[in-house]
């Protein structure tokens, strides 16, 4: 990181934002800001924009008292809750306010309630693909069709007869995690779409040990139970950056490389792939639809049943 800041002009400044107040510490910050959580007002109307005003007809200032308390001044909190309470009646709304998941401590999970809520609420066809995403690193950006790609490539989209386009079906399930506010579009560039921080937490929460993402593990190391796992690549990744990651790996179907940097190749030892890793098998449906495309960097040809 070093390279960055030796351009710098005399006397700039580094704004560095963290969660946690002792990161500020070690750093040796000159100041510290802590910012303030939002007024009541604050936060109802950043609920009431999220909702497109799409409310009960008997919506009144008990409603709103309650939307406030939930929130405790959190904009994460006040985004996420409107995704939840948005185009329902009012029983459903009675029925989110009044959730005992409310109730669950802080100290008993590192998951905000509000949060947890919204998965609980969500389609089990939506759960799938939303646990999908505990794959991305955090603050990832990633693109629209990509993840739809991905879903397909997994089977998770659920196709009933004689209805749309698997990517149609895809595109809906975006929009729906987008407009409950588990997406939110990248300050970067409006193709380009990202997770909160928090909600990543969630993901990887839901997920369990099905998903495993190589950064993550403080011992490195993917559970038996695993099926899908992505990493970070560098310019040249070795044998040992995955030996002991997938040590224990037995029922492995995805391994997806992912890059953070971008204007460089990367490169993956064979060793990996042909010594380390367990075969990852394909179904005919899967190579079907795969054939004549290029996805995860890797091509593809319907010849092909296993990758070792």
């Amino acid at each position: 990181m070093q390279s960055h800041f030796s351009v710098g002009a005399p006397g700039s400044t580094i704004l560095v934002t963290t969660r946690e107040e002792k990161v500020a510490k070690l750093i040796g910050a000159t100041e510290v800001y802590n910012l303030k959580v939002l007024s009541d007002e604050e936060c109802l109307n950043v609920f009431m924009q999220h909702i497109n005003n799409h409310r009960p007809p008997n919506f009144d200032a008990v409603f709103a008292k309650k939307i406030v308390e939930k929130c405790n001044g959190l904009p994460l909190a006040a985004k996420t809750l409107g995704g939840i309470l948005r185009c329902e009646e009012v029983d459903r709304w009675n029925e989110v306010l009044d959730d005992k998941l409310w109730s669950i401590s802080n100290n008993e999970s590192s998951i905000l309630p509000v949060l947890k809520l919204s998965y609980h609420y969500l389609p089990s066809t939506l759960k799938r693909c939303f646990a999908y995403c505990s794959i991305f690193p955090n603050n990832y950006e990633f693109k629209k069709k990509q993840l739809i790609l991905l879903w397909m490539a997994e089977g998770i989209l659920q196709q009933p007869e004689g209805s749309n386009q698997m990517e149609d079906i895809g595109g809906n399930y975006f929009e729906e995690l987008l407009s409950r506010s588990l997406f939110q579009k990248s300050s970067k560039s409006n193709s380009l779409y990202v997770m909160h921080e928090l909600v990543g937490d969630l993901a990887r929460w839901a997920s369990g040990d099905t998903y495993f993402k190589l950064e993550d593990k403080v011992d490195g190391k993917c559970s038996p139970k695993t099926r899908h796992s992505s990493y970070i690549s560098g310019k040249f990744d070795g044998v040992t950056k995955f030996e002991k990651a997938f040590s224990e790996a037995k029922s492995l179907r995805t391994f997806l490389q992912l890059s953070i940097s971008h204007g460089h190749e990367n490169y993956l030892t064979c060793k990996v792939t042909f010594e380390k890793l367990p075969k990852l098998v394909f179904t005919s449906t899967f190579f079907e639809w795969l054939s004549n495309k290029s996805i995860a960097g890797i091509n593809w040809s319907s010849e092909a049943s296993t990758v070792p």
